[in-house]
């Protein structure tokens, strides 16, 4: 498992390694070493870098490289130095590096590498005119291109930009941070990887599938369908029958590992849906006390729709159910309606950024710039769990922070909601020892499905059908990664 850390979190990291008696001058010579070695394939490099430690981390780098004949240049647009960064820097120009100060027009054909150390994890606001036309040259010039700690440009904590450098490799400092995967960070951040300090202190957990092998482990042929959980997905409307997408619901559970299925719809749909249903069962929404009796998880929301009724059947299911109840789509609006009440069965939710809003009673610009804030102060305040989906998903019962950076653009698509219901509550059913990581690692199953049928049917023409489909090749991809065999 990695660690994934705010802004905050990370310089307290550095605070206590100081307190260890470790200097900031030693610490930037061990982050240069490792980001050296990361560079060593390369020839000619230009190192760009601003006025911190971000700069700091460059010039000590540049100073490792110098020493194995690397061609080495710095361009240094402001020519300002933090107090340990200046040391290194001095040390590159005793040994004779190439300088660029200013902002200069670059003839980027000179190089085979650009490392950019711009500005670091303390960026925040907007970048000046200047800035952003430095970096708009960087990202058109069509090198390759490696950011230390973070792309210049990109809040290190939300991952929202207005400019920022397109990055082929991130090299983030010790811990993970949040902003390389919330909203746009994907777009800047194509690869991470982590120069692991041995950092100490608090921190969220990047989850990645090699560490859920026991969510895929071989079953036993001495087993039954009950030994893998019954679960009911209650979904469905007059107004949004769409048979297809509830079979997909419903499938995409089965695909998952569910023992046995039940579809529970209101009873003016039932002729349309029944069709659809292969290995599921289909109840009426009248025969639900029935179709909840033994499950081991309920999924509501896909498509029920926001009559009066919904809330009335939302409250029953609060009092009749004895196992744990995921919440999606018109769910969430049922629960909000009825007041947000407590569910001592253990409650989940999987808002997207707008139906977050809704239910926490902000803006949709305040859950973009605190998306990691306000799942942990919501899980906390409602005694539940909270999937919060996006470009990457933060999974938080308000203590405990796990962040998965597995799905794609292909599944900003219809119906894909419904599929992961399916999937999560399938996963959860099967009553793994760990609840949370349970739901973690569902957005990881339901992730590469997508990614796996994005890459058959691209980002434009994709359907959360083809989501569904790869379910099962996904799980062989995941023992793979895991070596189940």
């Amino acid at each position: 498992m990695k660690k994934v850390a705010t802004v905050e979190q990370t310089r307290q990291a550095e605070k206590n390694i100081f307190k260890n008696g470790t200097t900031p001058y030693e610490l930037m010579g061990v982050v240069g070493r490792l980001l050296a070695k990361n560079l060593a394939e390369y020839e000619r490099i230009l190192f760009l870098c601003g006025t911190g430690n971000n700069a700091g981390d460059g010039y000590a780098a540049a100073s490792v490289l110098l020493d194995k004949n690397k061609e080495i240049t710095l361009w240094i647009p402001f020519g300002k130095y933090s107090d340990s960064g200046i040391k290194y820097y001095q040390e590159c120009v005793k040994k004779g590096v190439k300088c660029i100060y200013g902002y200069k027009d670059i003839d980027f054909s000179d190089y085979d590498l650009i490392v950019d150390c711009l500005y670091g994890i303390g960026f925040h606001g907007e970048l000046n005119d200047e800035a952003k036309r430095l970096i708009e040259r960087i990202n058109a010039s069509g090198k390759i291109v490696f950011s230390a700690d973070v792309p210049s440009g990109l809040n290190a904590d939300n991952g929202i930009a207005s400019c920022a450098i397109v990055a082929d490799r991130v090299f983030s400092v010790g811990f993970a941070k949040y902003g390389l995967y919330l909203n746009s960070g994907k777009d800047y951040a194509k690869e991470t990887i982590i120069l692991s300090l041995e950092f100490k202190g608090e921190a969220g957990t990047l989850l990645e599938p090699e560490d859920c092998s026991e969510f895929i482990l071989p079953r036993k042929n001495d087993s039954h369908k009950g030994r893998y959980g019954y679960i009911a997905l209650f979904g469905g409307s007059e107004n949004y029958s769409g048979a297809i997408k509830l079979s997909n619901l419903a499938t995409s559970a089965v695909y998952s590992g569910s023992g046995v299925v039940k579809l529970v719809v209101p009873d003016a749909i039932a002729h349309a849906v029944a069709p659809f249903m292969l290995e599921s069962t289909l109840y009426s929404e009248k025969q639900f006390e029935t179709a909840i009796k033994g499950t081991a998880c309920i999924g509501v929301g896909c498509g029920w729709g926001r009559n009066a009724d919904r809330k009335a059947l939302l409250t029953a299911l609060f009092e009749k159910a004895d196992c744990p109840i995921v919440l999606d789509a018109d769910g969430l609006f049922a629960w909000k309606q009825n007041g947000l009440p407590r569910n001592g069965n253990l409650l989940i939710i999987t808002p997207h950024y707008a139906e977050m809003a809704m239910l926490a009673g902000v803006s949709i610009e305040e859950v973009r710039s605190e998306p990691l804030n306000i799942a942990i102060h919501f899980s906390l305040k409602n005694s539940c769990i909270t999937v919060l989906k996006g470009p990457s998903t933060i999974v938080t019962d308000g203590k405990t922070i796990y962040v998965t950076n597995r799905g794609c653009a292909g599944m900003a698509t219809a119906g894909s909601g419904d599929v992961f219901l399916g999937i999560l509550t399938a996963i959860v059913g099967q009553k793994h020892d760990n609840l949370l990581k349970s739901v973690a690692f569902a957005t990881i199953l339901n992730g590469i499905a997508g990614e796996m049928a994005q890459k058959t049917f691209t980002d434009i023409g994709m359907t959360a059908k083809d989501t569904v489909d790869y379910i099962r090749p996904a799980i062989i991809n995941l023992r793979e990664s895991c070596r189940i065999v």
